[in-house]
């Protein structure tokens, strides 16, 4: 079926030109390594994620100095291993997709994730009651 790839904490949403239908809907392994191939997010991923990092073992060969150098003594923790999900292909109008912030498991803030976008029914105030409603229930 088709899938939506993505890395641990990025999707190549940067390379939906290269897909026909604009979207990171991808029918076969080879539509999934090019979406990936053609994102810059993934290849920052990928290369760079961890450039200004210290204590890591990746740092560059400019070491940190003085202060910087101390506060890193082997006390960061290794990046994380990096894995490519395939997750399920919905088709989520991008109008009602969202960020959800969450402190201490209680739903703190909600924002729209498209922020390129303006989409004046989301002012509804009854709509966005209803959203509000619902998010606690999608996994929250």
């Amino acid at each position: 079926g088709s899938v939506f790839p993505k890395l641990n904490w990025s999707c190549p949403r940067d390379a939906t030109w290269i897909n026909a239908g604009e979207n990171t809907k991808c029918l076969s392994p080879g539509e999934v390594c090019l979406l990936l191939k053609s994102s810059d997010l993934i290849v920052h991923d990928l290369c760079h994620a961890f450039d200004c990092c210290v204590g890591t073992g990746l740092e560059s060969d400019n070491p940190p100095t003085g202060e910087l150098a101390e506060q890193s003594q082997s006390t960061s923790p290794k990046p994380p291993r990096i894995y490519l999900a395939l997750r399920k292909w919905y088709d989520i109008k991008p109008a009602m997709e969202f960020r959800c912030f969450v402190s201490s498991g209680r739903l703190v803030g909600v924002s729209q994730r498209d922020v390129s976008n303006f989409y004046e029914f989301l002012l509804d105030q009854p709509l966005q009651g209803k959203l509000v409603r619902a998010l606690p229930h999608v996994g929250v």
